[in-house]
């Protein structure tokens, strides 16, 4: 199973132990992530494109399952990319990260499912201060 994301040490351990053979794909390459992965590749730094160019050579090379974490947020395009040539997507199809970005109606599904969540409004306050601000589609703490 191929793993890709900013920072997949959780998913390689998590595929690691349910027997899964590990190649991962992130920007960092740390130890942990290392010692659970048969194989990794560095992208070389935390960006969708970097991400997505490193994972469609090894996608190519070893077609099978795959799987993404963070990072993709701001780029579902390029997973769908991915998911059209390397059917095997294990998770959220691309278009979920696509309603992700809309955010009136991901508020409105998050009220809607009753789960909670803090103040929240797609335009800047009146009074900003307190307040923190965030890009649709932006991932971790990234531009907060």
């Amino acid at each position: 199973m191929v793993v890709m994301g900013n920072s997949v040490r959780y998913l390689a351990q998590s595929a690691q132990a349910a027997g899964a053979r590990v190649i991962a794909v992130d920007a960092f390459a740390d130890r942990d992530t290392r010692a659970a992965s048969a194989a990794w590749h560095c992208a070389g730094e935390p960006s969708p494109q970097a991400l997505w160019a490193t994972a469609s050579a090894v996608l190519a090379a070893q077609p099978g399952a795959w799987c993404y974490g963070a990072g993709f947020e701001s780029a579902p395009r390029l997973l769908r990319d991915l998911a059209s040539r390397h059917r095997q997507l294990q998770g959220n199809p691309p278009q979920v990260l696509e309603l992700l970005q809309e955010i009136p109606r991901w508020l409105a599904l998050l009220d809607q499912l009753e789960i909670p969540r803090p103040p929240t409004q797609c335009h800047p306050p009146a009074a900003p201060q307190g307040w923190l601000t965030k890009p649709a589609g932006g991932c971790g703490g990234q531009a907060v």
